[in-house]
């Protein structure tokens, strides 16, 4: 096919897609629905020419030609559910040609290719928009609806003695599926009809209840804890994505830390208040702060505790209310309240004096599960202090001790970003004594990084630019450029 035309059939097949959801089909664009199916074809076989391929590509269409049929039905069937809201189409055997029946094969149909995966995204979602029942059986499910309504209609209370265990397993089950958000729109609004809290605890009493265990355990309920409470509220996490919770619901749910999300919130949550419960218990027997030195894990959670609140003063994230009402309860110090100076300031340069490698490099991370480091901090207003004339003499010698020093610190970082480049010369070290050999250019990126960082400090070795501690380090490395 010449360019030309080729071109124009495509113009065409972009046009078309922008004014229909479906493929050309023979009945309305016959020889754009032949050159279509020609070009898919191709494709598929790897015929296509290259430069046609990311153009046949992206034109997206929501099915295939058939589909198209499928139009005018959903339409008649949307009418007929708006005349007939308790029932869907049946089949008439008697009178196989009449509308309804035709209706009926074509919710049939629907619900095989449902079955099959075959049914796409857009018909799937057009069926969900008047609640279609994917598995055929709404019809029964009224007729039951209905007769357990006439069973219940007079009573004020319930019991299988009373109804029969049909009637009130049906009734537990859907209590339970409405209250999940799992019937569709039609089963929803029935079920509210039968009003059947009545028979049962109120929402706002049973919230209590969890409320309760929540204040008494300082944690979720789990399935080990408590199963019923637990099937409770995760029942309510459905009920928030579908839209059934109220503002006020929403409100008290998220009051105790629940993550009505899903998100895996109520995961951290759960760690917190275990961390919590651990700080409480810790403190209330030994009578004192956890240590650096003899209680690390505990003793990083409290600072992060501390760490968080203070980026809340700061306008950042603010620490949730009740993890502030948890640790106010037990009279938590907060910043600049914590147990004394030179002792936390010493525990503190205990656990940073092992962060420094044999090089002299910190290795400290920012941050520690998401949550900035607090030795992090702490190191961070060392060098600020240092830099406003505030550290001590003392705390300066102390770091010089261990082989730190301010002064030497500050001028590396202003003149030949000292730190950075020892990391990068380390590297270069420890692929020589892998490989045996120095670092080359070539194909492999890493080994040509490496190559282009080793040049640039081999010019600045013969210009004579390196510090006394840049050579000092090569000589340690073992690298050599005679």
């Amino acid at each position: 096919m010449h360019e030309w035309k080729w071109d124009s059939m495509y113009s065409q097949l972009v046009a078309y897609s922008k004014e229909n959801e479906f493929e050309p089909y023979k009945e309305n664009n016959a020889e754009l629905a032949s050159w279509y199916r020609t070009q898919l074809n191709q494709l598929s076989v790897g015929k296509l020419r290259e430069d046609r391929i990311p153009k046949i590509k992206a034109i997206k269409f929501k099915g295939p030609a058939s589909r198209n049929k499928w139009i005018p039905q959903y339409e008649e069937l949307v009418r007929f559910r708006k005349e007939n809201p308790d029932k869907w189409p049946q089949y008439d055997r008697e009178n196989p040609d009449s509308p309804e029946t035709k209706l009926n094969v074509f919710c049939q149909t629907i619900r095989k290719r449902y079955r099959e995966d075959d049914l796409g995204d857009y018909w799937f979602e057009k069926m969900v928009e008047i609640d279609f029942n994917f598995e055929g059986k709404t019809d029964n499910w009224t007729r039951y609806y209905e007769e357990v309504k006439s069973i219940i209609s007079d009573r004020n209370t319930i019991s299988i003695a009373e109804i029969g265990d049909n009637a009130y397993s049906w009734i537990i089950r859907h209590k339970k599926l409405y209250e999940s958000g799992e019937l569709s729109n039609y089963q929803s609004e029935k079920v509210s009809e039968l009003n059947l809290n009545r028979f049962f605890e109120t929402w706002d009493e049973t919230f209590s209840k969890v409320e309760t265990w929540v204040q008494d355990n300082n944690k979720i309920p789990t399935r080990n804890d408590n199963k019923d409470l637990n099937s409770w509220l995760y029942s309510q996490r459905a009920r928030f994505k579908n839209g059934f919770l109220t503002a006020e619901q929403i409100n008290c749910l998220e009051s105790i830390g629940f993550d009505l999300e899903g998100k895996g919130k109520e995961i951290n949550e759960q760690k917190w208040l275990s961390q919590f419960a651990e700080y409480k218990q810790f403190v209330e027997n030994n009578g004192r702060e956890p240590s650096v030195v003899t209680e690390n894990k505990l003793y990083i959670w409290v600072q992060s505790q501390r760490a968080h609140y203070a980026g809340n003063l700061r306008n950042r994230n603010a620490m949730p209310q009740n993890r502030l009402d948890l640790l106010n309860s037990v009279g938590f110090k907060w910043v600049g309240e914590g147990p004394g100076g030179d002792e936390s300031w010493e525990n503190n340069f205990l656990l940073f004096s092992q962060k420094i490698d044999s090089f002299g490099n910190i290795n400290l991370p920012t941050h520690i599960d998401g949550t900035i480091n607090p030795l992090y901090t702490w190191w961070f207003n060392q060098k600020r202090a240092f830099e406003n004339g505030k550290l001590s003499e003392i705390r300066i010698n102390r770091f010089k001790e261990i082989g730190f020093d301010f002064n030497d610190s500050k001028n590396n970082s202003q003149r030949d970003g000292f730190t950075k480049w020892s990391k990068r010369l380390i590297e270069i070290a420890d692929f020589i004594n892998i490989n045996g050999h120095y670092p080359r250019a070539g194909k492999d990126k890493l080994e040509s990084n490496l190559y282009q960082s080793l040049a640039r400090t081999k010019r600045s070795y013969k210009d004579g630019e390196l510090s006394d501690k840049q050579l000092e380090l090569l000589k340690k490395l073992k690298i050599e450029f005679e």
